[in-house]
């Protein structure tokens, strides 16, 4: 069943994440989405260290046929695996102010397997940057950048390139 909610996120250091499994060896720079070598965490890189912005959150049960990007500046894609074989265990988008579960929507909803997250995001390092994250079952794919037209962007995948402790 497709399920959607707009929260406030708060960043940590400029970053909300996800405490999943990503293939990192796969995993190319784009300036939005940052994993950190050897361990499980994945981040969404945001142009504010400081100032909650609106992130709308939507499991869906199959890939958005509709792919309009026009909106957005910045688009990207991976995949996780929720490695659980009992399926317990939700995972989230988290961050800062550690937002009850009731205000989230879990991103793993059929269970063990993988999965596909798209994270677009526009007016990063602006009063008023936004985000939109989907999630939805799907096969391992290597990650994608979909749409990349910030200087953000740009000035982000050179600070956490791959050369650094962090695999963008």
């Amino acid at each position: 069943m497709n399920r959607s909610t707009t929260v406030k996120l708060h960043p940590l250091a400029s970053f909300v994440g996800l405490n999943v499994h990503i293939p990192y060896d796969e995993y190319a720079p784009d300036g939005l989405v940052a994993a950190r070598r050897g361990h499980g965490n994945t981040w969404i890189i945001m142009g504010t260290e400081t100032e909650p912005a609106p992130f709308t959150i939507e499991y869906l049960d199959v890939e958005p046929q509709t792919q309009d990007f026009d909106a957005w500046e910045d688009v990207a894609e991976f995949s996780f695996e929720d490695a659980e074989a009992d399926g317990e265990g939700d995972i989230f988008l988290t961050d800062s102010a550690a937002i009850a579960p009731d205000d989230l929507i879990a991103l793993n909803q059929a269970g063990h397997g993988w999965y596909r997250i798209r994270v677009h995001a526009r007016d990063r390092g602006a009063a008023q940057e936004e985000y939109l994250v989907q999630a939805w079952p799907a096969p391992r794919a290597a990650p994608r950048t979909l749409k990349k037209t910030s200087a953000f962007a740009d000035q982000a995948a050179a600070e956490y390139d791959t050369g650094s402790e962090f695999a963008s």
